[in-house]
């Protein structure tokens, strides 16, 4: 049976190194680490080829979850256990399942190189919740989206809450960050592939009466402001979701839900 480090003072760098890669984006930018909580972030991060640095969990953790392919994927002496008491302090949710891994990022090159005729992506300029982000990679998964690419004034990908709204969406799939989408969309154009500035208010066509057969990249900006003009202006046109109600607008992730399957529902 194999023996783990056992860790009993916050004190430990190991510990506050952790924390401050969970709390701390600058921090994680500049080493090039992210940290994973819960049992089925930290068993996808595996199942997809990402060797965890670190792996912290618990007794009580070990003996509910099938962590042994994580724990043998990991050399033993970077695997440390931890007692309840003080795994809460890696943790930044309410109910922690006492299982958390430090793992290196990982970011795609070439965007351009994912764009093909036909292929159906998200792009995003300016969102700033991380929920947001998740959520809107786990609905493109969900539906089969070909990739999704993200401006450099959109929040972190490796932020906690949006690798956990993403359930492992942000692992798996084709996703690119810190890009000038302005440029980008500019460069689709030029392939002949369409793009879609969403917004809430006309001048605008109605999401449900476009012909997605070609595919194309579906728009979304910042969840107050939305899109900038400059990001309007170089999309091939202009749509929004039709509103009976008296809301205003939408939420961004429910927006990109609807969107998303419009573009997608015909394939």
């Amino acid at each position: 049976m194999r023996e783990y480090v056992r860790l009993t003072g916050a004190g430990n760098e190991r510990i506050k190194d952790a924390v401050k890669l969970a709390a701390d984006s600058s921090f994680r930018k500049k080493t090039g680490r992210f940290v994973l909580e819960g049992a089925r972030l930290c068993l996808d991060a595996v199942s997809n080829g990402i060797i965890p640095e670190a792996v912290f969990f618990t007794k009580e953790a070990m003996e509910k979850y099938p962590l042994s392919t994580l724990l043998e994927k990991t050399a033993p002496d970077k695997c440390f256990e931890l007692p309840p008491g003080l795994y809460r302090k890696l943790s930044d949710t309410n109910s922690p399942q006492g299982i958390s891994c430090v793992c290196p990022a990982f970011e795609r090159t070439d965007p351009i190189n994912v764009l093909k005729k036909g292929g159906r992506y998200l792009a995003l300029e300016n969102i700033q919740d991380p929920g947001n982000f998740g959520a809107m990679a786990r609905t493109g998964e969900a539906l089969g989206l070909d990739g999704l690419f993200a401006g450099a004034n959109c929040c972190d990908r490796y932020n906690p809450k949006a690798l956990r709204a993403g359930m492992g969406a942000l692992l798996r799939e084709n996703v690119f960050t810190d890009m000038d989408i302005v440029a980008f969309i500019k460069q689709a154009a030029a392939m002949g592939i369409a793009s879609y500035a969403a917004v809430a208010h006309p001048p605008a066509e109605p999401v449900t009466g476009i012909d997605f057969s070609g595919g194309g990249i579906m728009v979304l900006g910042n969840e107050g402001s939305g899109l900038t003009e400059a990001m309007t202006a170089v999309c091939s046109k202009r749509v929004t979701v039709p509103m009976k109600g008296r809301a205003e607008s939408l939420n961004a992730a429910a927006a990109a839900s609807i969107l998303l399957w419009e573009m997608m529902r015909g394939l």
